[in-house]
């Protein structure tokens, strides 16, 4: 059997295609806390099982030429090579990734890759890693990135739903729900680029314990909605009176846009992770182009704004196709 076992492996290289979701940081008042994944856009990575080269991780391709290759300096990367020390797996990976969100976008493109790779060494170990593994190597991959231990972009991209994550290290902690069918997300996309570094490195270090009573009650409106199923509570809770009015000032008429939204329809509206992407909660009974139009138009920009309406997401990272090349 052992013989039967080797012939086989020198004869055939073991190849799946991996998909992760964008997801929405923050949420309003859940500063690093809340995100939730979206069904689209997601990131694509075909991966391929090296079994001759233990814990090795290359990064054959990118279609974007602003990404990294070195693996060491790229998400999907260091996720993987950190899941790979962690288990001590006697195989490695190759990586050929496809973005398919902008960088600095604010909906999690750094994460969704970390997750996508993480789902395709999980597939490898024959599913044989524990979850917190699994997480904590992506999480490491986006503090490689931006410096901040936060696990509310790649906790929902590769689990899906809705996440709470009070803790994103020592102890990980966190809990998800599932997300109502009935959500829709209107994204609206300026033409910006925001890098999540930079836009933690402008937030206050400190907070009055007004802001603080306020931002933990509106948190608490936000995952009422979520576990009553009620949209419209959600939306009321998107109050963030912290990090939202120093962020705003990124991105231009922020606050007309989020006005618009809400005047359109909305049931509530915020920036999406570290921005430029502004986001607004409806359902399938809202006039979604009506509230994407009002959101374009308040930008007030010359150049397009890029609306696309996300649909919730509960399954997360997921493993698209296998093959076997002999």
């Amino acid at each position: 059997m052992k013989s039967d076992k080797k012939i086989i492996g020198a004869l055939f290289l073991e190849r799946i295609t991996v998909s992760a979701p964008a997801s929405i940081a923050n949420v309003g008042p859940g500063f690093d806390v809340f995100g939730f994944a979206l069904d689209a856009p997601t990131d694509i990575i075909h991966a391929t099982k090296l079994d001759d080269q233990p814990k090795k991780v290359i990064i054959e391709k990118v279609n974007n030429p602003d990404l990294p290759t070195d693996p060491t300096r790229n998400t999907a990367g260091i996720s993987a090579k950190y899941i790979l020390e962690k288990i001590n797996a006697d195989f490695g990976v190759s990586l050929v990734i496809k973005k398919g969100m902008g960088i600095g976008t604010g909906l999690g493109s750094s994460a969704a890759s970390a997750a996508a790779s993480a789902k395709a060494v999980q597939y490898f170990s024959r599913n044989n890693i524990q979850i917190q593994i699994l997480l904590e190597g992506c999480i490491k991959a986006e503090e490689s990135i931006d410096g901040g231990i936060h696990g509310d972009n790649v906790v929902p991209s590769f689990l899906g739903g809705f996440i709470v994550i009070p803790s994103s290290r020592n102890p990980l902690l966190f809990s998800k729900f599932e997300i109502q069918s009935e959500l829709r997300v209107v994204l609206a996309i300026p033409p910006i680029s925001i890098l999540t570094a930079d836009a933690r490195r402008i937030l206050p270090k400190t907070i009055s314990l007004a802001k603080s009573i306020t931002t933990t009650g509106y948190a608490g409106l936000v995952m009422a909605g979520i576990i009553k199923k009620d949209l419209k509570l959600m939306g009321k809770g998107i109050f963030d009176p912290v990090i939202e009015p120093v962020r705003a000032k990124l991105i231009p008429n922020f606050y007309k846009v989020k006005k618009a939204a809400l005047e359109a329809g909305a049931y509530g509206c915020s920036i999406s992770g570290a921005g430029p992407t502004v986001f607004a909660i409806s359902d399938t009974d809202s006039d979604l182009r009506t509230i994407g139009k009002a959101m374009a138009e308040a930008f007030g920009l010359d150049q397009p704004i890029t609306v696309r309406i996300g649909l919730p997401n509960n399954e997360g990272a997921k493993i698209l196709a296998r093959s076997y090349e002999f």
